[in-house]
């Protein structure tokens, strides 16, 4: 996993740079998400007390919804990235002005993706949760930490300047990769963990 560290050292370089450590950034996160996913979806609930699968239910209901929260401007964020590198590429920005303002927009954006990480870290963060039936403490605890420096590095993409240079927007579709498939594992988290709150209610 990247940490502030490497980000630091990659945003002294340029934008290309950074876009290139945030891109495998987000590829351990999704690598993640994805083995979380996978360990959660062995973990037989069926025999657990009335009392325990009420909570645990209610629990992973908000977790999926926080992930949702997530979710959602993290489309958005996506198409729009996808859409400055064609307009980029093409030629479409009349000024080096409009070019920064098509840029700032998307940089906006980030807000919303960083409630949302803030909204999942909440949660998996708990101290009395019983999460941990499902989900097990190591994988929480990195859930936690990820989220934490996640939150951080949005924090941060204000900083990127508008890509521009033929490096800079391949790293740019990179990144955008990379963003594609950690939304995908995140939401296969969503529903494995929707499997289980199923289950919990049968």
């Amino acid at each position: 996993m990247l940490g502030t560290a490497a980000w630091s050292s990659a945003r002294a370089e340029g934008a290309q740079d950074t876009l290139v450590a945030m891109g495998r950034y987000l590829q351990a996160v999704a690598r993640l998400f994805a083995d979380t996913g996978y360990r959660v979806d062995g973990i037989e609930v069926g025999a657990l007390d009335a009392d325990v699968r009420t909570a645990l239910r209610h629990e992973i209901a908000q977790l999926a919804q926080a992930l949702d929260g997530l979710l959602g401007p993290k489309a958005v964020f996506v198409q729009d990235l996808r859409g400055y590198a064609r307009r980029a590429r093409a030629g479409g920005f009349d000024s080096p002005q409009q070019r920064r303002n098509a840029w700032g927009a998307i940089q906006r954006e980030v807000e919303g993706i960083a409630r949302g990480a803030d909204d999942v870290l909440e949660i998996v963060s708990r101290a009395d949760s019983r999460l941990d039936v499902v989900i097990p403490d190591e994988d929480r605890l990195r859930l936690g930490q990820v989220m934490r420096q996640r939150r951080l590095l949005l924090r941060r993409f204000p900083e990127i300047p508008p890509p521009e240079a033929a490096g800079e927007l391949l790293a740019l579709d990179e990144m955008v990769e990379q963003h594609e498939q950690l939304r995908l594992a995140t939401e296969r988290f969503r529903l494995t963990l929707e499997g289980k709150r199923r289950t919990l209610a049968a």
